[in-house]
Formats: structure tokens, sequence, C-alpha cells
């Protein structure tokens, strides 16, 4: 019995003193746990000071350098070209005759034209056969009246002195009214003479008008002061109506024109800030800064283009560059929304968590701060309150933020249909 005691006892203080043990390693754990956590955990997590700078919000597009208007010269006639000389990067003056298109139907139309309008000139002149015959018809017709007249009186003088009957009154007086309505048709027939007459030769005279117009259409003109940027043609081709011939345009009318994605077109307005690079001003060596060209909004299209559902942006030069050739690419900046000149407190994007801060308050210990944030862009964002400059907040708040974890689910316990029948009863 005495050796069974005393093995109870031991075993007693051997299970005592393992559970001090057990204890005692927990107690060593927490506490190793709290140093590491106070002076270890986040020793190593990058801060970033917060300094002041420019901060811009602004989407981005491409765009390519052409006249805000192109003329495109096209032929009016058929015909093989001649007189057609001057090419790409000639320039020209307002009316200027760049070559004609010979074509021979032209004229022949205008010569036959011309023809038919001498002739009817003739027959509508003072010396006209058909105005002599019918004026030599009249002047006898006149004479013939006075003669009837003549007449008339000297048997009415007989009939008073009843040397004459009234037959021979009655046909007198016929015989005189016989050339008085001749008289009467000649002139009528002179008048419309005069008038068909004149009706032929204006009509002759607006075929020749309108044929000498179709011949002046083969004529090609430069429609502004501008520069020939395209030829589509070369000297005696022969071409047909519509036929593109030339390309022209304004040298200081060059603009940029974007294509900007439909999701950015709602914040494109008139009058708005763009910053271009153009490929073509940039230095080859890298050792110079990017050369920013500014410019302005001055018409966004209405309609998209269906392949790739983008609007043409067009966008004036505030400084026309020397230099600047149609065709040149660049990228565009279009500036929604900037802050002053190096006045914003800035920070990266990353450091800024659900509106909190961290910044750093000692050796791995790093305190949560309220900011209000301004202009957002993809890398930085701006801080209106909350810190000052100088202070070090952490670079990805994510690392030192408290994990959220989600709200418990409570399970969905089924109910059956049995069950629901008991608990109704």
């Amino acid at each position: 019995m005495t050796g069974a005691a005393g093995a109870r006892g031991w075993y007693r203080r051997a299970g005592a003193s393992l559970v001090s043990l057990v204890l005692l390693l927990l107690l060593i754990g927490a506490v190793g746990a709290g140093i590491y956590a106070l002076f270890f955990r986040h020793r190593d997590v990058p801060t970033v000071p917060v300094t002041r700078g420019t901060i811009v919000r602004a989407f981005y597009a491409t765009g390519v350098v052409r006249p805000d208007y192109e003329y495109v010269i096209k032929s009016k006639a058929q015909g093989a070209l001649v007189d057609f000389e001057k090419r790409e990067g000639a320039t020209v003056k307002k009316g200027e005759l760049l070559g004609r298109v010979d074509d021979k139907q032209l004229t022949f139309e205008v010569e036959k034209c011309q023809a038919e309008m001498v002739e009817a000139g003739k027959g509508a002149g003072e010396s006209a056969p058909e105005k002599t015959e019918i004026e030599a018809r009249l002047a006898e017709a006149t004479q013939q009246v006075d003669i009837a007249r003549h007449t008339l009186d000297r048997v009415l003088t007989s009939f008073d002195k009843q040397a004459a009957t009234v037959n021979d009154v009655d046909l007198a007086r016929k015989t005189d009214v016989q050339w008085v309505n001749t008289v009467a048709a000649l002139q009528s027939q002179l008048g419309g003479w005069r008038i068909m007459s004149q009706r032929r030769l204006a009509v002759a005279q607006a075929e020749l008008r309108k044929a000498q117009a179709n011949l002046a259409d083969a004529q090609i003109l430069a429609p502004i002061d501008g520069v020939i940027l395209e030829r589509y043609a070369e000297n005696q081709q022969v071409v047909g109506i519509n036929d593109q011939l030339l390309l022209v345009a304004a040298p200081r009318d060059l603009l940029m024109k974007a294509a900007v994605d439909e999701e950015d077109v709602t914040h494109t307005s008139i009058g708005q800030k763009v910053e271009m690079q153009l490929y073509a001003f940039q230095a080859r060596d890298g050792t110079e800064e990017p050369r920013i060209l500014e410019g302005k909004v001055i018409e966004v299209l209405p309609s998209a283009n269906a392949a790739n559902k983008t609007y043409e942006v067009k966008v004036a030069f505030v400084d026309l560059p020397s230099g600047l050739r149609v065709g040149m690419t660049g990228e565009l900046n279009f500036i929604e929304s900037e802050s002053a000149r190096n006045a914003a407190l800035t920070l990266p994007v990353s450091a800024v968590l659900d509106n909190k801060v961290y910044v750093k308050a000692g050796l791995g210990r790093y305190e949560p701060r309220d900011v209000t944030v301004g202009i957002r862009t993809l890398e930085r964002v701006e801080i209106r309150s909350g810190l000052q400059e100088g202070e070090q907040v952490v670079v990805d708040a994510k690392q030192v933020a408290p994990v959220k974890l989600p709200p418990p689910v409570q399970p969905v316990v089924p109910i059956r249909n049995g069950d629901r029948a008991s608990n109704d009863g």
C-alpha cells in the first residue's frame, strides 16, 4: 500500500510539473508573439513621404495630323488629261488652271451650238428673208387699202349722182374691207415672226451657254489657295466622270484628328485642354525631355466609327509647330481635371484604402488616419485633408490594414413538409 501511494504521489507531482511547463511555454510564445508584433511585424513595410506636385486626371488617345478641310478634285468630263503637270507638294492659287480633260464631244457640242446661234441670229435680224417677205406683202396690201378706199369714195359720189348702183357701192365697200383685213393679218404675222425669231435666238443662246459650261467643266481649277497633298492620275491618262484627280488642302489648316474610345467621349468637351506628343518631334537619343504640344478640342464628331467604336475628335494646335506635316502621328492626353502647379499633396493610389491611410507612428507601429481625396489617376491620388507634407505613409495600405472578415452566414436548415405539418398542428 505504501508503495502504491508513493507511486500515485509521484504521478501527481509529475503531472503538475508537466502542466506548469506547458503553461510556461504558452506564456513564452504569447510574449514572443507580442514582441514580434510590436517590433518586427511591420519593420520592413515600405513607406513613402507625402509630397507636393501637380496631379492631372486625363484619358489617352492616338491621333494623326490631317487638314480640317480636304478638297478632292474630281473630273467632270470624260477624256484624256492634258497639261496636268503639278505634283504633290506644289502650291496652288484659287482658280488656277491645273489641267483639262480633252473631251471631243463637248468641243463638238460647242461648235454646233455656235453655228445654230448664228443661224438663229440671222433669222431674227432686220434682213431676215421671212421678215422681208412679210413686210413686202404688207406694203402691197397697204397700197391696196388706199386704192380701195379711193374707189369706195368715188363710187359713193357717183351713187349720190345716181351714176352708180347699190351693187357698185357694195362691191367697192367689200373690197375695201378685204384689204383692211389683209393688212391686219400681215401685221399680226409680222408680230408673230418677231416673237418666234427672238425665241429661237434665245434658245440657241441658252444651248450655247450650256455647251460652253460643260466644256468649262473639263478644266481642272484649284478650289482654294493650298497645297496638293495627293495626286491620283497622270498626264494623258484617260479618266471618266467623277474620277478623283487631286487632293488639295490649306497649308495652315492642319490639326490632330484623334480616335477617342466611346467610354471616354462623354468626358470630351469643346475647348478642353489636350497635351500631345508627336513622334516626329521627340529627341532620338533620349537625353531631352519629351516635347509637349498643347492643343484644344474644337469639334467632336457625332457618329462613331462602326469598325472600332471610336469617335473622331478634332484638336487644334495652340501654337502650330514648324515642320508639321500631314500624316504625322502621336499620342494625346485629354485633360479632365488638374491641380494647381506643384500645389497638391499626392500619394500613390495604393496608399489609400477606404479613404484611410496608415501613418508611421514609431518602430513597427502605423496608425490609421482618415483623409479626403481629390483627383485620382491610375498612379497618383490628391490628398485634400488629413495629412501634412513630409509625413511617412505606408505605400500599400493593404499590408497593415485590419483584415475584414465577412459576416457569418446563418445556415439554412431545410424543413420537411411533414415537420411543417406537425408544427402547424
